[in-house]
């Protein structure tokens, strides 16, 4: 009887606590805490982008200020490119005639903040072929998060492929992943 209750017991328990799907990595982002953030000749107020693994979908929002406060420069995320610890951020400025921004942030010791260019076509995310004005973060953290891309097709899970992700139990999981365009999430590995 002792034996049955204890065993009713710990599957109770089992039952009971939180189950956790395997997260499908969330997609490439930048983030600034500590805001208002300080590097040479910036004030940055707000820098905030996100977008898929593969750079689809940008969202966000930048603004910070040139020369303490010669230029304003503010708007929506227009593009995100995200390679290791470094990326490359389009946005609309709304606030003066610039149009298509370009910046680059490097999240290192020190992080940087470089604006890069003007006028792009905003989906260019490109690698700048030049240098702009840019300067080291003295407050502030900015943190550059590049996830790994997921497959867009069967044929990148055969032979092996699905291993390349991290995130797939087998062959069978990252097919089923494309096959209903990531509303079956990976198995947990």
């Amino acid at each position: 009887m002792r034996r049955a209750l204890l065993s009713c017991t710990v599957v109770a328990i089992l039952l009971a606590l939180p189950t956790t799907a395997y997260a499908v990595p969330a997609g490439d982002s930048v983030m600034l805490t500590g805001a208002p953030a300080h590097a040479r000749d910036f004030t940055i107020f707000e820098l905030a982008a996100s977008s898929g693994p593969n750079g689809e979908n940008p969202t966000g929002r930048v603004r910070f200020d040139l020369f303490t406060n010669s230029f304003r420069f503010a708007g929506a995320v227009t593009c995100l490119a995200v390679t290791g610890d470094t990326a490359i951020i389009n946005f609309h400025d709304e606030i003066g005639p610039f149009g298509i921004t370009t910046i680059r942030v490097h999240d290192g010791t020190p992080d940087s903040f470089e604006l890069v260019n003007f006028g792009r076509a905003p989906a260019d995310c490109s690698a700048p072929s030049a240098s702009g004005i840019e300067g080291n973060v003295s407050t502030g953290d900015i943190t550059v998060v590049d996830a790994p891309p997921l497959p867009t097709s069967k044929e990148q899970c055969k032979n092996g492929g699905w291993r390349t992700f991290g995130a797939f139990r087998n062959q069978g999981d990252c097919v089923s992943f494309v096959a209903t365009r990531g509303k079956n999430p990976p198995s947990d590995p």
